[in-house]
C-alpha cells in the first residue's frame, strides 16, 4: 500500500516539475475570463448564437492538448525544449510539496470541470426558463438610418411589420405598437421599466439602415426582467428582400424564445403579401399614414386627419396598381374608406359602395383574410349602422386572430353601445393586456366605470391614461367630469382644469363656463360666453365649436340671472340656426334635443316635448347616447313645469347607467325648480348614495 502511495506522489512531483500543474491553474483562470467575455460581448458583436457553446467545446479539447504538451515540453530563454529527466539530487523531494503542488493540481482540474460544467447547466437552465415563460413579447421602435426619403417610412414599418406577423404565433402574447410607440429616443426608460410598465417577459429592440439600397436590420431579444441579452442578430439583404428579411426575423424571435411553429404559423409568417416591391412599399407607407391619422383624430384633430386619410387612400391605391393581387391593400384601403365616411370627410353612397367592393376583391383573392372581415366589421359598424352584422364580422376577425387586440376593441363598444356593460368591460380589459400604455384605451374603460358610477375606479383609469398622454385633452376632460359627478363640488375639478390648461396648451373654455354655472357666477360665464360666440376653433374640443350650443348656454344663463327677454331672444337665435343644422343631417339626436330645449325655453310645450322624443328614439340602439337624450329630455320636462315627467326622467338615469348623479344634479342649476318637489325628496332617500 505504502508502495502505491510514493508511486502516486512521484507522480504528483513530477507534474510539478514539469510544471503542468502552473499551466492547469493558468488554463483555468484564461479559460474563465474567455467565457466570460464571451458571455458578455457576444450580443454585442452579434455574434451567433452556438459561439458560447463553441468556445466550451474548444476550450474543453485543448485542455488535455495543452496537458500533454507541458508534461514533455519547456517554454526556456532559449526557446520550447524537450523536458529533462528529474536528476537523482531532485528526487528527494519533501513529502509536504508533493502534497501542497498535488492539492493545487487538483483543485485546477476540479476549476475546469466545474467551469464547464456550469456554462452547460446555465445555458440549460436559461433555456428551461424561457420554455417555462410566459411568451409575452414588446418590439420597441427601432432606430432608422435611411439614405433616401422615398424609402424612410420602411424604418418604422418593420419594426410594425415585425410586431404584426407575432400575433400570428399562438403561443406569444404582442403588445400592440400603440403602446410601444413612445418608447422610442435616448430618453425613454431602462429595459427593467418598460418591461414593468408594458408586464412583460421579452423586448424586442434593433436598428434599420437603408444605404445604397441594401438593407441591414440588426434585432436583440432582450429578458426584460435581468435585462439579459437573449440574442442578437443581423440580417442582411436588398431592399427588394424586405418581407424575406422580417420573415427571418420571426422565425429567429420564435426559435430564440423555443417555440415550436406549426406549419401552419410558419407559412403564414413566410407568407409575402405581394411580389412586388413598389406595392409592398406603398402599402406599408399607407398603414403609417393610417396609423398617425387615427392616432390624431381620436385626440381631436379632426379635419387635418381627414386629409391624412385619403392620402393613406392614395398609397394603397398605387400598391394595389403596382399589384392589381395585393389582398391586404383592398382590405386596408375598405377600412380607410369607411374610417372617412364616419369622420364626415366623404359621406356619400359612392364611397360606401367602394368600400364594399375593395372588402369583396380582398374576399375574393384570399377568402382567410382576417383584415377583410375587420373590414367587414367597419362597414357595418361605420357605414350601414349596422351593429349586429358588424359584431359578427368583428367576432369572426377574432377567432381567426386572437391575439388582434383591435376587433375586440370594437366588439367591446358595440356591446356598450347595446348597454350590454359586463362584457364592454370584460373585452376592453383583455384589450388592455395587449395595450397597457394605450390613453385610448385607458380613459375609454375609465368612461365606462363613470356610466356604472363606480367613480372610485373611473378615476384610477382617467389618472393611468393622463399619466401616459399628459399633453392629452380628453383624459382631463373626463376625470373633471368624474370629479363633479363623485363631489358634488367644483373645488378639486378646478385645481385639475388648472393643471390641464399648463400641461395641455388648451383654452378648456367649455369647461371653465360651466364650473362657474355651478358655483353660481352667472355674470362670469355670461361674459365667457359671449367672447366666443362668433369664434371658432375646429381642432380644440375644450372649446365650444357649435354656435346654435353657445347661443343656448347664452339663453339658459340668461333665465339663471333672470333676464327672461334676454333668454327668450338667444334661445329663438338658437332655435332657427340649429333648424339649419338639422337639414344637413336630419338623424342628429343632439340637435333634436337642442331644438326641443329651445322650444321650451320659448314656452312652446308640445313642440320642445316632440322634439325630446325625437332625440330619445333616435337613441335607441345607443345606451351611451340614449342616457344623454334622457338627460335633455328630463331638462326639457323641468323647463316646462312639468316636474314629474322630469323625475321619472331622472329616475331611470340614476337607476341605469348614465354619466348622472345625484350630487351633480344637486349642483347644476337646470334642477333648481325639482329641488323642494314632493318627487325629489323621494328620490334623495332612494339614492343617496349615487
Amino acid at each position: 500500500m505504502a508502495e502505491k502511495s510514493n508511486k502516486f506522489s512521484r507522480f504528483w512531483q513530477e507534474l510539478k516539475r514539469r510544471k503542468t500543474n502552473r499551466v492547469v491553474v493558468v488554463y483555468a483562470a484564461t479559460a474563465f475570463v474567455i467565457l466570460q467575455l464571451v458571455s458578455i460581448l457576444a450580443p454585442a458583436l452579434l455574434l451567433p448564437d452556438w459561439t458560447i457553446t463553441f468556445i466550451i467545446i474548444l476550450l474543453a479539447i485543448g485542455f488535455p492538448i495543452t496537458i500533454i504538451f507541458s508534461w514533455f515540453f519547456d517554454i526556456t530563454t532559449g526557446g520550447i525544449e524537450k523536458t529533462k529527466p528529474l536528476s537523482e539530487k531532485k528526487k528527494h523531494k519533501t513529502e509536504s510539496e508533493i502534497r501542497t503542488w498535488k492539492s493545487t493540481t487538483l483543485i485546477s482540474i476540479i476549476i475546469i470541470i466545474a467551469l464547464i460544467g456550469f456554462n452547460i447547466v446555465r445555458g440549460s437552465i436559461g433555456s428551461n426558463e424561457i420554455k417555462r415563460s410566459e411568451k409575452s413579447i414588446a418590439v420597441l421602435p427601432f432606430e432608422i438610418w435611411c439614405d433616401t426619403k422615398e424609402y424612410s417610412h420602411l424604418g418604422d414599418a418593420i419594426a410594425n411589420e415585425i410586431n404584426t406577423h407575432l400575433t400570428n404565433i399562438k403561443e406569444f402574447h404582442v403588445i400592440s405598437t400603440t403602446s410601444t410607440s413612445q418608447y422610442k429616443g435616448p430618453d425613454r426608460p431602462t429595459l427593467k421599466q418598460i418591461g414593468k410598465e408594458l408586464n412583460v417577459n421579452y423586448i424586442v429592440e434593433g436598428s434599420f439602415e437603408l444605404l445604397k439600397g441594401d438593407v441591414s436590420v440588426n434585432v436583440q431579444v432582450i429578458n426584460a426582467k435581468n435585462d439579459y441579452h437573449i440574442w442578437a442578430k443581423e440580417f442582411n439583404g436588398k431592399l427588394e428582400e424586405l418581407q424575406s428579411i422580417r420573415a427571418s426575423i420571426n422565425i429567429k424571435i420564435a426559435e430564440g424564445l423555443k417555440v415550436v411553429l406549426s406549419p401552419e404559423e410558419k407559412e403564414q409568417i413566410e407568407k409575402d403579401l405581394t411580389t412586388n416591391f413598389e406595392a409592398y412599399s406603398r402599402y406599408l407607407s399607407g398603414n403609417k399614414i393610417t396609423g398617425m391619422a387615427w392616432h390624431f383624430f381620436l385626440r381631436g384633430n379632426l379635419y387635418t386627419d381627414s386629409t391624412s386619410f385619403k392620402d393613406a387612400i392614395n398609397n394603397y391605391d398605387k400598391a394595389i396598381k403596382y399589384d392589381p393581387a395585393f389582398a391586404l391593400a383592398y382590405a386596408k384601403r375598405a377600412i380607410t374608406r369607411s374610417s372617412i365616411y364616419y369622420i364626415g370627410g366623404s359621406k356619400n353612397s359612392d364611397n360606401i359602395l367602394k368600400c364594399k367592393e375593395d372588402i369583396d376583391k380582398a374576399l375574393e383573392i384570399d377568402p382567410e383574410l382576417t383584415e377583410a372581415q375587420i373590414a367587414l366589421g367597419f362597414y357595418y359598424y361605420y357605414c350601414k349602422q349596422d351593429y349586429p352584422e358588424a359584431l359578427k364580422h368583428f367576432k369572426e376577425a377574432s377567432d381567426q386572430n386572437p391575439e388582434n387586440w383591435e376587433p375586440i376593441f370594437y366588439m367591446a363598444l358595440v356591446h356598450r353601445r347595446y348597454g350590454n356593460w359586463a362584457t364592454s368591460q370584460s373585452l376592453l380589459t383583455k384589450v388592455l393586456k395587449y395595450n397597457p400604455q394605450d390613453a385610448l384605451v385607458l380613459t375609454n374603460i375609465g368612461l365606462s366605470y363613470d356610466y356604472l358610477k363606480n367613480y372610485d375606479t373611473a378615476l384610477i383609469y382617467h389618472d393611468k391614461a393622463i399619466k401616459v398622454m399628459p399633453n392629452w385633452e380628453s383624459p382631463y376632460i373626463n376625470k373633471i367630469e368624474t370629479l363633479i359627478r363623485k363631489n358634488g363640488s367644483t373645488g378639486d375639478a378646478k385645481n385639475l382644469m388648472d393643471t390641464a390648461i399648463l400641461k395641455t396648451g388648451k383654452s378648456f373654455i367649455k369647461i371653465k363656463i360651466l364650473l362657474d354655472i355651478y358655483d353660481g357666477k352667472f355674470e362670469e360665464a355670461l361674459i365667457q360666453t359671449k367672447k366666443i360666440l362668433y369664434k371658432t376653433d375646429l381642432f380644440d374640443n375644450t372649446f365650444l365649436n357649435n354656435h346654435g350650443e353657445k347661443l343656448l348656454l347664452c339663453a339658459m344663463v340668461h333665465s339663471y340671472l333672470n333676464n327672461p327677454d334676454r333668454a327668450r331672444t338667444y334661445f329663438d337665435s338658437a332655435l332657427v340656426f340649429l333648424k339649419k343644422e338639422l337639414i344637413k343631417d336630419p338623424e342628429n339626436s343632439m340637435k333634436y334635443s337642442n331644438i326641443g330645449i329651445a322650444y321650451a325655453g320659448l314656452k312652446s310645450k308640445s313642440k320642445a316635448i316632440e322634439a325630446g322624443e325625437k332625440a330619445l328614439k333616435l337613441t335607441e340602439d345607443n345606451a351611451l347616447k340614449e342616457s344623454d337624450r334622457k338627460r335633455d329630455l328630463a331638462q326639457i320636462y323641468v323647463m316646462l313645469g312639468d316636474f314629474d315627467s322630469s323625475l321619472k326622467q331622472i329616475d331611470d338615469l340614476l337607476k341605469n347607467p348614465s354619466c348622472f348623479s345625484l350630487k351633480l344634479m344637486q349642483l347644476d342649476p337646470v334642477w333648481k325648480p325639482l329641488i323642494y318637489q314632493p318627487g325629489f325628496q323621494k328620490i334623495l332617500t332612494g339614492y343617496s348614495k349615487i
